[in-house]
């Protein structure tokens, strides 16, 4: 099949087509106009119920119906061999092609036949952790990442289920043997992010000092700004000597304390993280559940499982999410968000760029949620902060590892009032 029938039978237009020419040599090779396995019966009844997602009853007769599409359609087929090729198994070069929902073959069930693209990961992300000899249970994690992005794509979609092509790619990080769920949240080794405070803890009685980085502007409000683009208030500076680091200090509310000035004896302070060292970044899979106790089991686990199974003892949690903007917490006070606020240590957010958290919640990149139904509270959160013109932000957090056993009396927040008295 040459790309041009390729692309009448899959009814993509020829600017598609061309963006396609760079890796078509190495799709074909990679891809069949026979229907694949991970697209048969067998394959999705037994894979799909793993991701805890919507009823049975009302997948599988989809499934079925995208199965038949592509028994009729041999573009249609070798469609999926490619997508299951790139977005999962292919170098960078071929995943970063425009790939895109095939709506006019698939119609309403085009996300469905991209949910059976994603669940055909699950096979190869076992292989992995059958490497790694690790139990089933770890795969049936990542089914249920899966399950969560079922619900951002209805999210976009009038309630219809699917899942959103630009999530597939996040499956790779489990196929690696990277990236792995751990009860409800996600862990991968990493540095310590360049956006992250600089934090250090007293050799002695294990004590935190939190300092804005060097050059970090903020607002009257004391959040980061961009200072090409607005005047900030006060500028943070972070002067290293050959025996103290002196600095600005964070409290754990994610705020800068701009009247205080601190000065650490590198004698008696020591670095959280070192460049060299790794820290267990969390990412959130969608879905409900955040509860505390979900949470804490979630790290403790996770500290456990990695050194178990890795030889691996991580000192820190850490984490960028729009979960951590503060405005959560004002707005949701007494939501699972917040009381994970109160449990970390924030860190300050960003300066404002894009739309965070928006297509997680609503299943598109951006937009006004004042445009959109308010069905709960999250919806008229995001609609009080965009009304009175703040913007949305990515927020971080860390949490330590030899804290875990506090988690849940809001530690960090309690030491914080204590250091102030």
């Amino acid at each position: 099949m040459d790309i041009q029938e390729f692309g009448k039978r899959m009814k993509f237009d020829d600017d598609t087509l061309k963006k396609f020419e760079p890796g078509w040599q190495e799709l074909l090779e990679h891809s069949s106009d026979s229907l694949p396995d991970f697209m048969r019966k067998e394959f999705y009844t037994k894979y799909y119920p793993l991701c805890k997602g919507p009823e049975n009853s009302l997948i599988f007769p989809a499934m079925e119906k995208v199965e038949r599409i592509l028994e009729s359609n041999p573009a249609a087929a070798r469609y999926a061999w490619m997508l299951h090729y790139a977005l999962l198994l292919a170098p960078k070069n071929i995943l970063n092609l425009p790939w895109r929902e095939p709506m006019e073959v698939f119609g309403k069930n085009s996300g469905i036949f991209l949910l059976m693209i994603a669940l055909s990961a699950l096979p190869l992300v076992r292989k992995k952790h059958e490497e790694l000899n690790l139990p089933e249970k770890y795969m049936h994690g990542v089914a249920e990442w899966i399950g969560g992005t079922i619900g951002i794509y209805a999210a976009a979609h009038n309630g219809q289920p699917g899942h959103t092509i630009t999530q597939t790619y996040w499956l790779r990080y489990s196929i690696n043997g990277e990236l792995f769920r751990i009860g409800r949240l996600e862990f991968l080794p990493g540095v310590w992010n360049p956006e992250l405070p600089a934090v250090y803890r007293n050799r002695n009685d294990r004590s935190l000092a939190v300092l804005c980085q060097d050059g970090w502007a903020f607002d009257k409000e004391g959040f980061r700004v961009d200072p090409e683009q607005k005047t900030p208030a006060f500028t943070a500076k972070l002067i290293f000597m050959d025996d103290s680091i002196t600095g600005t200090p964070i409290s754990p509310y994610g705020f800068p304390v701009p009247e205080q000035t601190v000065t650490l004896n590198r004698k008696d302070w020591e670095p959280v993280c070192a460049p060299w060292e790794k820290n267990l970044t969390i990412h959130i899979p969608g879905g409900g559940g955040i509860t505390t106790g979900a949470l804490y089991q979630s790290l403790r686990d996770a500290k456990e499982f990695y050194k178990k199974y890795f030889g691996e003892d991580y000192k820190v949690f850490t984490c960028m999410s729009w979960l951590f903007n503060p405005a959560w917490e004002k707005e949701l006070p007494e939501s699972n968000i917040a009381k994970w606020q109160k449990q970390v240590y924030l860190t300050p957010p960003l300066p404002p760029a894009g739309m965070p958290g928006y297509f997680f919640i609503y299943g598109k990149a951006e937009g006004d949620p004042r445009r959109q139904p308010v069905t709960s509270s999250l919806h008229k959160a995001f609609c009080n902060i965009i009304e009175r013109g703040e913007p949305l932000r990515w927020g971080g957090m860390f949490f330590m590892a030899e804290d875990i056993e506090e988690y849940g009396t809001e530690y960090y927040r309690k030491q914080w009032k204590m250091s102030e008295k």
